[in-house]
Order: C-alpha cells, then structure tokens, then sequence
C-alpha cells in the first residue's frame, strides 16, 4: 500500500512540474519563443534594436529574428548579448567570447583564470566578469577598444554587471562579505536601486525581477508585470525601443479528472495484480 501511495505521488508530481520559455513583451503583447523542442527549454538572453534575440534551448545557442529561430551550432557557448550592428558575446569555458560577423575574439581579462562577457551596448563597449588565481570572488571588467578596465564597487569583494547602455550606465550587483547591493553604475557612481537590474537600454529604463516578477524602471521608480498564466517572470533585456525578452515559468497541463482516473485504475491494477502474483508464487510453493 505505501509503495501504490508513492506511485501515485510521483505521478501527481510528474505532472504537475513547470517548464520554462523564452518571450518577447512589445508593450505588453507577449510572444513565446517556439523551437523544435517545443519551447520547453527556452531562455530568451538579451534582444537588439531591430528585435533580433538571442538565448539558449535545448539545442544550444540560438538567434530568433522575424519569427525565425536559428541554431547558432556553438557547442557549450551561451549568448549574453547582441547589439545592434549584430556582434554577439558569448558565455564559453572559462573564457568568453565576442562575435563580429563570425569572427571570434577571446574576452580574456589580463592574468585571469575565469573571464566571461555579460552584456554588449550598440557602442560596442563589452563588460564582464573575471576570476584571479586564488580567489573566490568574481570582479568586473569594462572591455572598449581592445582594452580591459577593472569595475569594482566600493568596499565589496565581490562585484558583478549584468547590462550596460551606451551611456554608460551598468546595472549589476555587488557584495560586502554580509550584503547584497544592487546597483545602477553611472559617471563612477554607485546607487543602490533596491532590486535587480539584468539590463539596460539607451534610455535608461531597467529590467530585471524581483519576487517572482518582472519589472521595468528608471532606477527609482518601477513597474512589475508577469506573463499571463506564469508561475515567475523574470525580465532579461531591454531594447531602446521597450522590448523587453526573458524566460517565464510555467505549471505543465493537468490532465484531465478523468485522465487522473485512469492513471489511478492503472496503478491500483498494478497493484492488485502485484499482490495476486505473490500469492500466486505462495500457493505454488
């Protein structure tokens, strides 16, 4: 009786676990992102001016343009960011990379052991994150022209940027050894805005997710918003023009009470059938 109860619990899980997609909200019309393994798996990563977005499904890393979506066929490589002129940073082992009409560029910050691109504006200013030998915190770094600069927030061991806008401005996220801060990063500044920015657009609006929700704002000032039929919303990047793209969990179909009837019959007939084996084996012993 117990091992049937257990059976039927995991079944009721088994059907009741969630499953992620990709979307784009254009001024509150969303869209999922579909793909040949049914949009199960679908992280929608970061989104250019002209709507091209970039993430991951179970294929590995993708573009979707114009309802298209397109296998990138880089094997263990996550993309973080797509500006407008197209160039792409990638997540890779260790070391990132950055992609100029198929060019591959290693984002390597000086003497690091872990190097990694997070974001790329229009301007073509990359950030990122790295680790030193022997450390076990990570830092950021700012690379322009072929050059890396250091970013660290003031007083923290651990400092990391998600976004960046041609303007300058980071969003990112640092720690003190006892508190989290999020920030938004302008002209050498650090501001604690309370929730945590993933993106940012030339415009200075902000995404990110805070308490199972999306939100977009100006660093004082936000809105929250949640995928209709989601269990969480989290809000990844954000255009000039408002697009925004990120993943949103959802609750798998419940079959239906009679589908759950017949899942429960089947059970109880194994079960019965079990025991009837046992005795079986016991009478002709």
């Amino acid at each position: 009786m117990k091992k049937l109860v257990f059976l039927l619990c995991f079944a009721l899980l088994a059907v009741s676990k969630a499953s992620a997609d990709g979307f784009v909200d254009n001024n509150g019309v969303f869209t999922i992102i579909s793909g040949p393994e049914l949009g199960s798996q679908i992280q929608a990563l970061a989104v250019n001016g002209l709507g091209q977005v970039v993430g991951t499904d179970a294929a590995g890393a993708f573009i979707f343009s114009n309802g298209t979506l397109t296998q990138l066929n880089l094997s263990g490589m996550i993309p973080n960011g797509i500006n407008n002129a197209g160039a792409i940073v990638f997540d890779a082992p260790n070391i990132g990379f950055l992609d100029v009409g198929g060019t591959l560029t290693p984002l390597a910050f000086p003497g690091a052991i872990y190097s990694e691109p997070t974001a790329i504006a229009n301007n073509g200013v990359v950030v990122g994150v790295y680790e030193l030998p022997g450390s076990a915190n990570l830092q950021s770094w700012v690379y322009s022209g072929g050059t890396f600069t250091a970013l660290n927030a003031p007083g923290a061991i651990d400092t990391r940027v998600f976004g960046v806008n041609d303007q300058g401005e980071m969003v990112g996220a640092s720690f003190n050894g006892t508190t989290v801060t999020n920030f938004l990063y302008n002209n050498g500044q650090f501001t604690n805005i309370g929730v945590e920015g993933l993106g940012i657009n030339g415009l200075g609006q902000i995404v990110g997710d805070v308490g199972g929700l999306g939100f977009v704002g100006d660093g004082v000032h936000f809105t929250t918003f949640s995928e209709p039929g989601a269990t969480s919303t989290v809000a990844k990047g954000i255009n000039d023009e408002g697009e925004i793209v990120g993943v949103a969990m959802f609750p798998l179909p419940v079959p239906e009470p009679g589908t759950l009837l017949l899942l429960v019959c089947g059970i109880g007939v194994l079960g019965l059938l079990g025991t009837f084996y046992r005795n079986f084996r016991m009478r002709e012993s």
